[in-house]
Order: structure tokens, then C-alpha cells, then sequence
């Protein structure tokens, strides 16, 4: 699979296995925009890109280590420390794992993003192309 390039309209990756070379297009982007509902999160970086999360993910703080979760289907949520995100730029992307999207920032914070892997959809990379005026969806 090869999503360095351009992207087909949709792409579901239910069954495929998607390596990090192949979500390459995500490294040194810098958080912009954190959007919080009551269904999702969203995660805007400055390169048109948005990771959205329906599910759950991790916080992992370099220094001093600490692990914290955000679950949107538990209540009442725990708090969460999205602040630490703002504006930093990631350095590294890890998605050797079935059904995680790990993103690690330039300070070492990591951030880790879980599919339900079903067929609910839970996380998805959409990625605009101003140029050719499409927006490109991938599906986990």
C-alpha cells in the first residue's frame, strides 16, 4: 500500500497492513487545532492533514514519564492534558501495531491513537489537497 503519494478518494484499511513508511506524509507535522465533541476528537496539523478518533488513545509524557488515557465511550472522562500537544511537531510515526497510530513529537511525548477494529471506523487520517481540490480519507 502506498499512501505517500497520493491518496485514492477513500481507503479502508481494515484487513491491509499499513507500515509507517507508508503514513510517512504525517511526519513534522505540528499540531494546530485539538476539537473535542461528544463523538470524536480531532487532531488538526498545519499540512492539511486531521487524524480523528471515536475511540480511545494514550498520552505518553517524556519528562517526567507519565501515561495518561482518554477513553470516548467511558463516563466520566478523566482528565486529559491536550495543551501539552500544541504546537509541537512530530518527529517520528509508528504504525507497526494492528490498530494503532503512534505519533511521537519532537519533545518525546507520545501520542497513541486506537481502532475499535471493527467496522465502526474509529480512526481515520484525512488529508486535503488544496491543489487538486480533494479531500482524501484512510480508514483503520
Amino acid at each position: 500500500m502506498n499512501l505517500t503519494g497520493e491518496f485514492r478518494t477513500v481507503k479502508t484499511c481494515h484487513g491491509d497492513k499499513v507500515t509507517s513508511r507508508d503514513l510517512g506524509f504525517l511526519k513534522g507535522g505540528v499540531l494546530i487545532q485539538l476539537i473535542l465533541d461528544l463523538y470524536e476528537v480531532r487532531f488538526v496539523f498545519d499540512n492539511s492533514t486531521e487524524i480523528r478518533s471515536a475511540h480511545r488513545f494514550t498520552f505518553e509524557t517524556a519528562e517526567p514519564r507519565e501515561i495518561s488515557g482518554f477513553d470516548l465511550e467511558v463516563k466520566p472522562r478523566p482528565n486529559f492534558y491536550f495543551y501539552q500537544l500544541m504546537f509541537e511537531k512530530i518527529a517520528h510515526v509508528d504504525a507497526e501495531m494492528d490498530d494503532m497510530l503512534a505519533l511521537i513529537f519532537e519533545s518525546g511525548n507520545k501520542l497513541s491513537v486506537l481502532s475499535e477494529g471493527g467496522p465502526y471506523e474509529s480512526l481515520q487520517i484525512w488529508r486535503r489537497d488544496p491543489l487538486k481540490n480533494k479531500v482524501y480519507c484512510l480508514v483503520f
